[in-house]
C-alpha cells in the first residue's frame, strides 16, 4: 500500500490509503511499464539481473512516478520581475545571527540549530545565503505543548510568527491582514483580533 498525499498537488492536505495498481489508471501505468520493458529487449540474463535488483527497481519506479505525477501547468508562466531589492539590502545576515535572533524572539534554545548551521554545505549556485526559519515543532513545544494535531500546530505557529511580526512591523501586518482577508473572501467592515485590530 502507498500513502497518497494530495497536498503536493496544491489541494487541501489529506491522506488516504490507496493501492494504485488496482485502479484503472494504475493498470494503464503498468501497461506502459510493460511496453518499456519489451522495448528494452533484455535477454534472460539481463532480466534476471533486474529481478535480483528488485529493491532498486522499485525505488527508481517510485521516484519516476512521483516526478511524473507533479503538475507542470505553470511552467511557461514565469516572467521577469520589475522589482529589485532596496539598494541598502546587503543580503541575509549570517545564519548564526539569524538563529540567535529567532531564539531570542521566540524563547528557544539555539544550541542544536547552531550546531547544525556549523556544518552546512556550500550554498547552491545562485543562492544569496542561508535563511533560518523557526521549526513548527520547536515553537509548539515551547508555546503550546498541549496541541498534538499537526495542522493545528502549524496554524498556531504561523499565527505566533505573525504576532511577532506585528509587534515589530505594524504597517506590514495591516497590509498582510487585509491581503489574507481578501484572499480568503472575507472582507469585513471592521477587523479585530490578536493580529489585526484597527
Amino acid at each position: 500500500m502507498a500513502e497518497y498525499n494530495s497536498a503536493s498537488r496544491g489541494m487541501m492536505a489529506m491522506s488516504a490509503t490507496l493501492i494504485a495498481s488496482d485502479t484503472p489508471k494504475g493498470r494503464e501505468i503498468l501497461r506502459n511499464c510493460a511496453v518499456g520493458l519489451d522495448e528494452a529487449k533484455l535477454d534472460d540474463p539481463g532480466l534476471q539481473m533486474v529481478v535480483e535488483r528488485a529493491g532498486e527497481l522499485q525505488e527508481a519506479v517510485k521516484e519516476l512516478v512521483q516526478r511524473l505525477s507533479l503538475s507542470n501547468q505553470y511552467a511557461d508562466e514565469e516572467v521577469p520581475s520589475n522589482y529589485d531589492y532596496p539598494s541598502k539590502y546587503g543580503g541575509p545576515k549570517p545564519i548564526e545571527d539569524q538563529i540567535k535572533a529567532i531564539a531570542e524572539i521566540f524563547g528557544l534554545d539555539p544550541t542544536s540549530a547552531l550546531e547544525y548551521a556549523a556544518n552546512l554545505p556550500e550554498l547552491p549556485e545562485g543562492a544569496e545565503g542561508w535563511f533560518a526559519i523557526p521549526a513548527v515543532d520547536a515553537l509548539a513545544a515551547k508555546h503550546f505543548p498541549e496541541v498534538t494535531d499537526e495542522a493545528e500546530k502549524y496554524c498556531r505557529a504561523v499565527l505566533l510568527v505573525f504576532e511577532k511580526l506585528a509587534a515589530s512591523r505594524r504597517g506590514l501586518m495591516v497590509i498582510l491582514c487585509w491581503y489574507l482577508l481578501i484572499f480568503s473572501g472575507q472582507i469585513p467592515t471592521q477587523i479585530s483580533g490578536p493580529l489585526c485590530s484597527f
